[in-house]
């Protein structure tokens, strides 16, 4: 994740990773975050397009019915959304803001 986030900055993207999770505070759990959100969220380049990443390992990444629901929501709302298993996916989305996850998981995002 560090080495994309790398990438997206140094070719213009405004980019965060996010964290989310939970903790114990007393006898209670707080939880922090949006279910299903990204690992990366950020701007594409200059254009002012939300752009989410979920990143995966190659073959074996699964995504939730959370994951895949933020995914089309960023889509469906004119944002830029995919799946990345590799640098060189992140390579063919800053040539081409197009580029679509592998077919597995576009099938899944619609």
């Amino acid at each position: 994740q560090k080495a994309i986030i790398d990438l997206l900055r140094l070719r213009g993207c405004f980019i965060w990773r996010q964290n989310v999770g939970s903790f114990k505070v007393g006898d209670r759990f707080v939880s922090m975050g949006y279910k299903g959100i990204s690992d990366i969220l950020g701007i594409y380049k200059n254009t002012g397009r939300m752009l989410a990443i979920e990143v995966k390992r190659p073959k074996t990444g699964i995504l939730s019915e959370a994951q895949v629901a933020f995914l089309r929501s960023i889509r469906s709302h004119g944002g830029i959304a995919m799946v990345a298993t590799s640098l060189d996916d992140i390579v063919r989305l800053l040539d081409d803001p197009g580029t679509k996850s592998e077919e597995k998981y576009e099938k899944l995002l619609g």
